[in-house]
C-alpha cells in the first residue's frame, strides 16, 4: 500500500468533526477507508482543511463523498506536482547574456556623489498630489531625464502592517532602517512570535541580540512556538498551530547582519517592499514591514502556508499601546501563476464558448478575431514557451486558503500580470471561461469550468492571488488588482501603459511602474546602482506590475493609518472612488474628493487601440500593445492619486448635535445666581477613536434667539463639563436663551479636530427677581477629586464675586474665606482663611499637607455693607469638594520621580516633576528619547505654581540620544522642580544625593530655593546693577544657576560674594565677571560658601537673563540619627549604658545584679543566679512562677533524730552537692555579643560612630539590645528571666521566685545567694542519702565527648562518603565558602590508612585536612584558600601539582610538576587564590617519590563554565611556537571536499570515500546541471563554495564558470556554463566547502 499526502476541504465548517472523526478513528462510515487514518496537519488555521496520509485509491473515494468539497495531493509535500508562482515582473533579456554597466544617459552614476544621497523614484511625486503627468512635466515627451523637485506628504504610514509576500526582504538594506540603525523590516516565522508572545521567549533565554540592535530568537525555538501549542505561554495554546515548512531560515528570508549578507532568493521582494514602504522609494516611510517570502524564495515555504501564516499574523496581532488597537494589515502580492504553450503541437482551447484544438505551429492573427489573436498577444514570460499568461493556482488547497485569508478580513494588493493580457470581470463577461491547454507545465485546470484540460486565459474569477475571496454569488473581488503605467510620454503628452501590463476591466487601478528606482541586493541582477549613504548596497532598476502594486500599497497604507478600522469594501471604494454599487468600476459615481485615484480617459492616457472604435473582434483590440481593453468608449480607467492639499477625508466622522438637557424649554421662575446648564451626552461619529475625545462643551446664554446679546459663555474655555455654573448673576424677570455646542481633540483617525453645530432646539426660559445678599460660591480649584501633585502651597480659587442686584445694591466684596477640614464636618479645620479679610479668589494653603490624606473644601463671600441695602452680606458655604494629597514619597535618597514629556503633558508648559517633602541635595538627569534634536528646560519654584524667572536651565538643545545631568540642587520641604520640553518624548529623572534630616525644622526652611529673578530695564532686577540676590541666615553652600532666556543675543553675566550686602561688596570680591553666555546657553556655579550674614551679588548686562539660587547647610547636622524618629533595624544595638522605659523589651534573663531577693518580704539584695540546696524542693514552674519549699512538715526534734520513733540515721552531708558556680557556663552565652556587628545591619549606623550618643524622643526597636542596662526602667523578669536551678540540675527559668517559710536566704554574694532550711539539725533529710548520686553531673560526663565533635562542627561524622574520593562530602562542599580573606585549612602530617586514596603509592604519610585523612576538595573561582602548616611546613612544604605523585606532566614541549601561579609559600603556610585560569584539576601533596609522593588528594576548581571538559586556547609545534588559535583550526578547515580527473555525462566511477570528503554523491539532473550531496548533512547553509573544472566540449579552451545554488544543509546544485554562456558537461572537477558546521568550540 502506497501513501501519499492529501488535503482535501469539506462542504462546511459544520461538517469539519464529522469527516475528520471518521477518518481518524477505524470508521465504517461510506465513502471513508475502513482503517485508521494519519492526519499529518489539521491545518488549524482553517475550520475545512485537512492533510491525510491515503493511497490514491482511497482519495478517489473520499472525492466522492457528499461532504467533501475537493481532495487533491498536498501541496507542502507534492510541490513539483503543482507549477510554481511567478514573480510578476518582464524579462530582463529573451536570454541569458553576460550583463554590463553600460546604462542609458538617464541612469544613476556609477560613482555616486553626494545629490545621490537622497534620490527617488517618479512614483512618489506622480502619486503625491500630481493629478495629471503635465504637473510634473510639463510639455516634456519620450524618455525623460531626472529633475529636481521636492514632495509634500500628510501621513507616513506608522502603526500600519505592510506585509511583503514574496520573495525575501533584505532586512538591511538602508531603505528600511530606522534612524538608530534598527530595521523596520521582520519576518513573520522568525520575528511575530517574539511580538505576539515576548514574555515566553525573554524568561526561558530564548533571544539574542541581532546585528542592529533589535532582539531575535532562535529559529528553532520560533518553529516550535507556531507547530507545538506547548512551546507557548498559556495565553496562547488554544491558538492554531501551523506547520513551518523545513528549511525555514533568517539568512534566507530576510539576510544576516548589517552590511547585506544574505541568501535571499531574488531580490525582487526587496524591491516591492522598497516602493511601498522605503525611506526614499515608498510612500508609506514609517509602516511597518512584515516579511512572508513564498516565491522564487531560498526558506521551501509553499503558497498555502503562507496565506494561513498571514491569516494568523492579521487576526493574532496583539494591540498596540500606542493607539489603543491592533495595526491594520495590507499585503503587496506582485507575483501570480503562469501557464504556457509552445510553438509546436496542437492545444485544447475555449473561446467565447466554442472548444476545439488548435495547431500551434500554424497560428497567426486575422480578423475576426480569435483565439488565435488572443494567444499571438500575450507578452510571454516564462523562458523556453512560445507564449504565457497569468492564469490560476490549480490547487484547491492554494485557493482555499487564499479566500480564508481574504475572509479574515486582510487587505491584499496584487500586481496584474506582465502578459499584455485582457482580464475580465463581471458574470456576463463574454471571455469568462476563455481558457488554452498548458502545454508547457502540463499543469491543467481541474475546477468543473476547464474540465482538467486548460487553463483560464481572461476572466480574474479564476486567477490567483487576483482572485482570492472572489464571492460567487455577489461577483464582489476583495483583492486590488493594479496594472503598470509605462515611464514613457507619447509626443501627443499621453501616458500610457506599459506594453507589458495587462488591462481590462479586470484591473482595478494603474501606478508608476516602468523604470521605478527601488531598494536592491549587494550583487546580482539586483544590484544596478551603488548606493550613496552606503556603498555596500545597491538600488535596483524595477519594472512590471510587480513594481506597480507596491505603490498602491503604499497608498493603502497611507489611508489605513487615517482609518484603521476600514474594512476591504471601504479600502476599495476609498481608493477607487468608487461609492456605487462596489463592484470594480461598475460602479457610476465617482468622485475625486478625498479618494485614492483619479479618473482619467484617453484624453490624458494614451489608448493605441480604443474599444469603441476597434471593438473587441478586431486583432488590434488582442494584440496592441498599449491597448486599456476598457469596456467604455472613452477608455477611463483609475491612475493612483492622493491629493496632498485635502488630505484622506472620511464621511463617518464628526460630532453629533448636542441639545440642551436642563433648564428644560418655556421653565419659569428660574433662580438668577448660579444657575446651571446641562448638555446632553458627546457622541461622535464612527466613536471617540474616528472622530476623537470630547474637547469642550460650550454653552451660550444670551436675552435674545438671535444670540446678539450674550450674557454669558463658556466658548473658549475648554470646560469638559457636560453640566456648567453660570458664574454670572442673571438679570431678573427676564427670558433667557441658552444653546450648546461640542468640540472634539484631533487624537482621532481622522486626524481632525470638529465642532459639531449649536444645538438647534434653543431653550428659553424666565427668571425671578431677587433679594439682596451675595451669590454662593463655587470652587474651581482644584477640582472636585482629585489626587494632587502637591502637598505644600495649595491653590484654592473660587468663582467671581457676584452681589444678587448688583453691588450698588449688595455691597462690594470684603471677604473669600476658605476652610479646609480632614473630615466633610469639618471638625478638624487645618487651614482656614476666615477673619483675614483676604478679597483674593485665589490664596494658597500656607501650610504642608500632610500626605496621601483626603481633605475637605468649602469657601464663602462676604460683602460691605456699602450697597444701598445698608448691611454686610455673607453668602452660604459652597459645595464642599475634596482632593486628596499624594502619597508620601517612597524614598528620600536615591530616585524620586520621573516624567516623560508628551503632547498633553510638559510639552513647552512646564509640568511638575517633584515636590519635596524635605532639606535635600537633588540631581535632575534628563534624556531625549526621540530621533531627532529637541530642547528642554528646568525650574524651581517655592511658591505656589510657576514664573518665567524660575527657570535654572531654559530652552538648552539635545541632540538625539543625548543626555544632561544638573547635580547639586537644594531643594526644601515644599520646593518644587518643574520641567518642560520643546518636543515630546523628553524624559526627566531626579534623585536625591544627600538628605539633611539632623536639622531643626526651622533650619532646613532656611535652605533650598532662595530666589530667582529675570533682569529687565527697572527694578529690583535691573540691568549693569549690583544686585543683592540673597543674604545667608546661616552657614550656607550656595548654588547659582544663570540662564540667558534670550534666543538672539549673547549676554554677560557676572557673581560674586559679598562679606555683608551692597555696602560691603567690592570690586575683588566678583568670581566670576563679564563671562559671555550664548543664546539659551546657561551656567551653574556651586559650593560656593557663604556665612551668616554674607551675600550672594549678581550682575547681567542684558534683560532676559535669569537668576535662580539654592543653598544646603554646610554643616548637616550632628552626628548621629536625629531625636525625632524610630530607629528599627534588624541588627543588635551595643552601648555602654541605656537609659529610659524598658518595659517593652522582652526575653530579658537577669544577669549580674538583676534579681531582687526578698526574705518573707524583707529585702536581702539583688542576684544574678539564685541555686538551691539539697533538701529543698523548688516546684514546676507555672505562669512564670516557681515556690521553693523545704521537706514535708515535721516536728524539729523529731527530725533530729529520725523519721520514725527508734530509728536512728547517719547524718549524710551535702558535700558532694554541685556549686552553683558551675552553671557559670551560662556565661558562654555571652559570646553572641562578638557576632553582633550594628554597624552593619542598622540601616543608620553609617552615619554613627563609636562614640555617638544616641538620643530619640520615638522609639529604638531591635531584635537585640547589648550593654549595661541598668538604667533601665519598668523591666520586669518575666517568662524566661531568671534562671532556676535544684541542686544544680536545671529547673528552668522563671519571672518570680518566691521563698516558703523556714528557709533561709544568704545575703548576696558576687550576685549570688544561698537558700536554705532555717532548722539547724537537718538529720532527716540524711536519709535521702540515696539522693546524692543527683548532686553529681557524671550524668553529663559521657556527653563530654561532644566537645571533641564542636571543634569538627562543620564536618559531620554521619556524612555520607564519596565512593570516589573517600572523603564525606560535606566537607568537599564546605571548602567553597569563604571566610574573610581566606579560607583557613588546618594542617596536619599523618600515617596513611586504607581509607587513603592512594594507600600504597607514594609516600606512606597523609596530608591531613580539618582533621580528616586527604580529603578530596572543591575550590571556588575567586576565593583564597589557606593550608595552615607551621608545625610542619618545613618538612613537608604544601605544594600543588598537576599529578597527585607529584611527577611532571607533559604539555607541548614543556614538562612541569608544580603549579604556581598565584601561590604563596611561607614558612608557616601555603595560600592559593583561585581564578579562571586555574586549571580545573590539581593535586596537593608535599613533593614526589616514596618519601613524599602521593600525599594528598585531588582538588577540583569549579567555575560557571565548568562542564568537565578543557579549554583549548592555541595549538603550538613541538619547538612552542603557536601555529594557529583554535577558532583558526576549526573554522579553517574543509567540511567537504572532491577531486575527479574526468567525471563527463554517466560517468560512474565515483566511489564514496574514494577522492573525497563528506561528500556522498554527485547526481546530474540535466546538461551542465549536478546536485552535489553531504554524507553529513551540515548544521546550516551558511557555507562557501569553491571550486575549479572543465567542461566536454572544450569551449573555448576548456574554460567554465561554476554557479551555486539551491544551498540546503544536505547538499546544493552546481550549473556549468561555458563561455558563450551555456550549460555544458563537466569534465574534470574540484571542489570544496568552507563553513556550514556551527563556529569556534570553546571547549574539546
Amino acid at each position: 500500500m502506497t501513501l501519499k499526502r492529501y488535503t482535501l476541504a469539506v462542504t462546511s465548517a459544520e461538517h469539519w468533526n464529522e469527516i475528520h472523526g471518521a477518518l481518524t478513528i477505524d470508521s465504517n462510515q461510506d465513502g471513508i477507508p475502513d482503517r485508521k487514518v494519519i492526519c499529518t496537519d489539521e491545518h488549524s488555521i482553517s475550520s475545512v482543511r485537512g492533510t491525510y496520509e491515503l493511497t490514491d485509491e482511497e482519495a478517489q473515494q473520499i472525492s466522492r463523498h457528499p461532504h467533501v468539497k475537493w481532495i487533491e495531493l498536498s501541496l507542502k509535500d507534492n510541490r513539483d506536482e503543482f507549477p510554481e508562482p511567478q514573480l510578476v515582473e518582464p524579462l530582463r533579456f529573451d536570454s541569458e547574456v553576460k550583463i554590463y554597466r553600460d546604462l542609458t544617459s538617464n541612469a544613476p552614476p556609477g560613482v555616486t556623489t553626494a545629490g545621490e544621497l537622497n534620490r527617488t523614484n517618479w512614483a512618489v511625486p506622480r502619486v503625491s498630489g500630481i493629478a495629471t503627468n503635465g504637473e510634473l512635466y510639463p510639455n516634456v515627451v519620450g524618455s525623460i531625464a531626472p529633475i529636481q523637485g521636492n514632495v509634500e506628504y500628510l501621513y507616513d504610514g506608522r502603526h500600519v502592517d505592510i506585509v511583503i509576500h514574496d520573495s525575501g526582504v533584505l532586512q538591511s538594506h538602508p531603505e528600511f532602517l530606522n534612524d538608530d540603525g534598527t530595521s523596520r523590516v521582520h519576518d513573520i516565522v522568525l520575528d511575530f512570535p517574539y511580538y505576539l508572545d515576548p514574555g515566553f521567549f525573554g524568561v526561558n533565554g530564548y533571544t539574542f541580540l541581532l546585528e542592529d540592535g533589535s532582539i531575535g530568537i532562535d529559529t528553532a525555538r520560533a518553529e516550535a512556538w507556531w507547530e507545538d501549542r506547548n512551546a507557548r505561554s498559556s495565553e496562547f495554546v488554544l491558538l492554531p498551530e501551523i506547520v513551518i515548512p523545513s528549511g525555514y531560515n533568517r539568512n534566507g528570508a530576510i539576510g544576516i547582519g548589517t552590511a547585506g549578507g544574505n541568501n535571499l532568493g531574488s531580490g525582487h521582494g526587496t524591491s516591492a517592499a522598497s516602493l511601498a514602504a522605503g525611506k526614499n522609494f515608498g510612500l508609506a516611510f514609517k509602516a511597518n514591514i512584515w516579511n512572508m517570502p513564498a516565491i522564487s524564495d531560498n526558506v521551501g515555504m509553499d503558497i498555502e502556508t503562507a496565506y494561513d501564516l498571514m491569516a494568523f499574523f492579521h487576526q493574532y496581532k496583539p494591540v498596540n499601546t500606542e493607539t489603543g488597537r491592533r495595526n491594520p494589515t495590507v499585503i503587496n502580492g506582485s507575483w501570480g501563476y503562469q501557464a504556457g504553450v509552445l510553438n509546436t503541437g496542437t492545444v485544447n482551447y475555449r473561446f467565447t464558448g466554442i472548444t476545439s484544438t488548435i495547431d500551434m505551429s500554424t497560428v497567426a492573427a486575422g480578423a475576426p478575431s480569435g483565439v488565435e489573436d488572443m494567444i499571438i498577444g500575450f507578452n510571454n514570460q516564462v523562458l523556453g514557451a512560445y507564449k504565457s499568461w497569468s492564469t490560476s493556482s490549480r490547487s484547491n488547497s492554494t485557493n482555499e486558503a487564499g479566500d480564508e485569508l481574504m475572509n479574515a478580513g486582510a487587505i491584499y494588493i496584487s500586481a496584474a500580470g506582465n502578459n499584455n493580457q485582457y482580464i475580465g470581470v463581471g458574470f456576463t463577461d463574454p471571455y469568462r471561461l476563455n481558457g488554452v491547454e498548458d502545454d508547457y507545465f502540463n499543469s491543467n485546470d481541474t475546477r468543473a469550468e476547464f474540465g482538467g484540460l486548460r487553463c483560464p486565459t481572461s476572466h480574474r474569477d479564476w486567477m490567483n492571488p487576483q482572485g482570492i475571496g472572489f464571492d460567487e454569488d455577489t461577483g464582489y473581488h476583495p483583492v486590488i488588482n493594479v496594472g503598470a503605467m509605462d515611464d514613457f510620454v507619447e509626443s501627443n503628452y499621453k501616458e500610457r501603459k506599459a506594453n507589458y501590463s495587462n488591462s481590462g476591466p479586470g484591473v482595478d487601478i494603474y501606478a508608476p511602474a516602468n523604470d521605478t528606482l527601488a531598494a536592491g541586493l549587494p550583487s546580482g541582477s539586483y544590484a544596478d546602482y551603488r548606493r550613496h549613504d552606503n556603498p555596500t548596497h545597491f538600488d535596483n532598476r524595477f519594472s512590471g506590475t510587480s513594481a506597480a502594486a507596491p505603490v498602491v500599497t503604499g497608498l493603502v497604507a497611507l489611508y489605513l493609518q487615517r482609518n484603521p478600522g476600514a474594512t476591504t469594501q471601504e479600502v476599495r471604494q476609498w481608493l477607487l472612488n468608487d461609492y456605487g454599487n462596489g463592484v470594480g468600476l461598475g460602479a457610476t459615481d465617482y468622485t475625486t474628493v478625498g479618494g485614492g485615484s483619479t479618473t482619467i480617459g484617453n484624453d490624458l492616457f494614451f489608448d493605441q487601440f480604443p474599444s469603441n472604435i476597434y471593438g473587441n473582434d478586431d486583432f488590434n483590440w488582442w494584440t496592441g500593445q498599449f491597448n486599456q481593453r476598457t469596456s467604455s468608449g472613452n477608455g477611463e480607467i483609475q491612475i493612483a492619486y492622493l491629493d496632498v492639499s485635502t488630505g484622506i477625508l472620511t464621511e463617518t466622522a464628526g460630532i453629533n448635535e448636542p441639545s440642551i438637557a436642563s433648564p428644560i424649554n418655556n421653565d419659569v421662575g428660574v433662580n438668577t445666581e448660579s444657575l446651571q446648564l446641562r448638555s446632553s451626552q458627546y457622541t461622535a461619529i464612527g466613536g471617540t477613536t474616528v472622530s476623537g475625545t470630547l474637547k469642550a462643551v460650550e454653552f451660550e446664554l444670551a436675552t435674545d434667539s438671535d444670540f446678539t446679546n450674550i450674557v454669558w459663555e463658556s466658548v473658549g474655555d475648554h470646560d469638559l463639563n457636560l453640566t456648567q455654573t453660570v458664574n454670572v448673576q442673571l438679570a431678573g424677570f427676564t427670558t433667557h436663551y441658552a444653546r450648546v455646542r461640542h468640540l472634539s481633540n484631533d487624537d482621532g483617525t481622522a486626524f481632525t479636530s470638529y465642532v459639531s453645530n449649536f444645538s438647534a432646539g434653543i431653550v428659553s426660559f424666565a427668571t425671578l427677581g431677587n433679594a439682596p445678599g451675595v451669590q454662593t460660591p463655587t470652587i474651581t480649584t482644584p477640582l472636585n477629586g482629585a489626587t494632587l501633585e502637591q502637598r505644600f502651597g495649595i491653590e484654592l480659587k473660587s468663582s467671581a464675586f457676584v452681589a444678587i442686584d448688583s453691588e450698588a445694591v449688595s455691597g462690594t466684596l470684603k471677604a473669600v474665606e476658605y476652610e479646609v477640614a480632614t473630615d466633610p464636618g469639618f471638625t478638624n479645620i487645618v487651614f482656614t482663611s476666615v477673619g483675614d479679610n483676604n478679597t483674593s479668589l485665589s490664596q494658597n494653603i500656607s501650610l504642608g499637607l500632610t500626605p496621601g490624606t483626603t481633605f475637605y473644601v468649602r469657601c464663602r463671600h462676604l460683602s460691605n455693607a456699602d450697597g444701598t441695602s445698608g448691611v454686610a452680606h455673607t453668602s452660604a458655604f459652597s459645595a464642599t469638594i475634596n482632593f486628596t494629597t499624594p502619597a508620601a514619597a517612597l524614598a528620600e535618597v536615591g530616585r524620586l520621580a520621573s516624567i516623560k514629556t508628551t503632547l498633553t503633558k510638559g510639552v513647552v508648559e512646564p509640568v511638575l516633576l517633584y515636590e519635596s517633602d524635605n532639606l535635600l541635595e537633588v540631581s535632575i538627569g534628563v534624556a531625549n528619547q526621540n530621533d531627532f534634536r529637541s530642547t528642554f528646560s528646568i525650574g524651581i519654584s517655592s511658591t505656589p505654581g510657576f514664573k518665567q524667572s524660575d527657570y535654572i536651565t531654559f530652552g538648552i538643545p539635545l541632540d538625539r540620544g543625548g543626555t544632561r545631568l544638573i547635580e547639586k540642587v537644594g531643594v526644601k520641604p515644599g520646593d518644587k522642580i518643574f520641567v518642560s520640553s520643546f518636543d515630546p518624548n523628553i524624559s526627566f529623572i531626579a534623585f536625591a544625593t544627600r538628605k539633611f534630616d539632623k536639622l531643626g525644622a526651622d533650619s532646613a526652611l532656611v535652605h533650598g530655593r532662595k530666589r530667582s529673578g529675570t533682569l529687565g530695564f527697572n527694578p529690583p532686577f535691573q540691568i549693569n546693577t549690583n544686585l543683592e540676590f540673597f543674604t545667608a541666615e546661616e552657614d550656607s553652600l550656595v548654588t547659582v544657576h544663570a540662564t540667558n532666556q534670550n534666543s538672539d543675543s549673547t549676554v554677560g553675566m557676572s557673581v560674586g560674594l559679598s562679606s555683608g550686602g551692597l555696602a560691603e561688596f567690592q570690586e575683588s570680591d566678583y568670581l566670576v565677571f563679564g563671562l559671555r553666555l550664548a543664546p539659551l546657553q546657561d551656567v551653574q556655579i556651586d559650593n560656593l560658601a557663604l556665612a551668616r550674614g554674607q551675600s550672594l551679588i549678581v550682575r547681567g548686562s542684558k534683560p532676559n537673563l535669569t537668576f535662580v539660587a539654592h543653598s544646603v547647610p554646610q554643616d548637616p547636622g550632628p552626628s548621629g540619627i536625629g531625636t525625632n524618629i524610630n530607629v528599627n533595624t534588624s541588627g543588635n544595638i551595643t552601648a555602654n549604658a541605656f537609659f529610659g522605659d524598658g518595659a517593652g523589651i522582652t526575653g530579658v534573663t537577669a544577669v549580674g545584679s538583676g534579681v531582687e531577693i526578698q526574705d518573707n518580704n524583707t529585702p536581702i539584695g539583688v542576684a544574678a543566679t539564685v541555686n538551691f540546696g539539697q533538701n529543698i524542693s523548688v516546684s514546676a514552674i507555672s505562669a512564670g512562677i516557681v515556690t521553693v519549699t523545704g521537706a514535708d512538715t515535721v516536728g524539729v526534734a523529731e527530725t533530729a533524730n529520725s523519721l520514725a520513733p527508734g530509728v536512728v540515721v547517719a547524718s549524710a552531708t551535702t558535700a558532694t552537692s554541685a556549686t552553683s558556680a558551675q552553671t557559670a557556663v551560662t556565661a558562654t552565652t555571652a559570646t553572641t555579643a562578638q557576632t553582633a556587628d550594628t554597624a552593619t545591619t542598622a540601616t543608620t549606623a553609617s552615619s554613627l560612630d563609636a562614640n555617638a550618643t544616641i538620643t530619640v524622643n520615638n522609639d529604638i526597636t531591635a531584635p537585640r539590645f547589648i550593654g549595661d542596662g541598668s538604667q533601665l526602667t519598668n523591666i520586669v523578669a518575666a517568662g524566661s528571666g531568671v534562671i532556676v536551678k535544684d541542686s544544680d540540675s536545671a529547673v528552668g527559668t522563671a519571672g518570680t521566685i518566691n521563698f516558703d517559710a523556714g528557709l533561709d536566704v544568704s545575703a548576696v554574694s558576687a550576685g549570688i545567694v544561698t537558700v536554705t532550711i532555717n532548722e539547724a539539725p537537718r538529720a532527716t533529710l540524711a536519709g535521702i542519702a540515696s539522693e546524692a548520686i543527683v548532686a553529681g553531673i557524671a550524668t553529663y560526663a559521657t556527653l563530654a565527648g561532644l566537645a571533641s565533635q564542636a571543634t569538627n562542627a562543620l564536618f559531620a561524622n554521619s556524612s555520607s562518603f564519596s565512593t570516589l574520593t573517600g572523603a564525606a562530602d560535606t566537607a568537599k562542599n564546605l571548602y567553597t565558602q569563604h571566610e574573610g580573606s581566606f579560607k583557613p585549612l588546618p594542617v596536619t602530617i599523618g600515617t596513611k590508612t586504607t581509607d587513603h586514596r592512594y594507600y600504597g603509592i607514594g609516600s606512606d604519610r597523609s596530608i591531613n585536612v580539618q582533621g580528616y585523612e586527604s580529603p578530596y576538595l572543591r575550590f571556588e573561582v575567586g576565593q583564597t584558600y589557606r593550608f595552615e602548616n607551621a608545625a610542619q611546613q618545613a618538612n613537608y612544604p604544601i605544594r600543588f601539582y598537576y599529578a597527585a605523585s607529584g611527577d611532571p606532566v607533559g604539555f607541548g614541549t614543556t614538562t612541569p610538576s608544580t603549579y604556581e601561579d598565584n601561590v604563596t609559600e611561607t614558612g608557616t603556610h601555603t595560600e592559593i587564590t583561585i581564578t579562571e585560569n586555574t586549571p580545573q584539576l590539581l593535586y596537593y601533596g608535599a613533593g614526589v617519590g616514596t618519601q613524599y609522593g602521593s600525599m594528598g588528594n585531588s582538588i577540583q576548581v569549579f567555575n560557571n563554565d565548568f562542564h568537565k571538559v578543557s579549554r583549548i586556547g592555541e595549538f603550538k609545534n613541538l619547538v612552542g611556537l603557536k601555529t594557529a588559535t583554535y577558532t583558526q583550526f576549526y573554522e579553517g578547515r574543509a567540511t567537504s571536499w572532491y577531486m575527479n580527473s574526468n567525471l563527463g555525462v554517466g560517468n560512474s566511477d565515483y566511489t564514496p570515500g574514494d577522492r573525497s570528503h563528506n561528500v556522498s554523491s554527485i547526481v546530474q539532473t540535466a546538461t551542465g546541471t549536478y546536485n552535489i550531496n553531504f554524507a553529513d548533512a551540515m548544521n546550516d547553509t551558511n557555507y562557501a563554495v569553491i571550486g575549479i573544472a572543465s567542461g566536454t566540449n572544450a569551449f573555448p579552451g576548456g574554460i567554465v564558470n561554476l554557479r551555486i545554488s539551491d544551498r540546503t544543509v544536505n547538499g546544493y546544485t552546481m550549473r556549468v556554463y561555458n563561455g558563450i554562456p551555456a550549460l555544458e558537461d563537466l569534465g574534470e572537477l574540484s571542489i570544496m566547502t568552507l563553513g556550514g558546521q556551527d563556529g569556534e568550540r570553546t571547549y574539546i
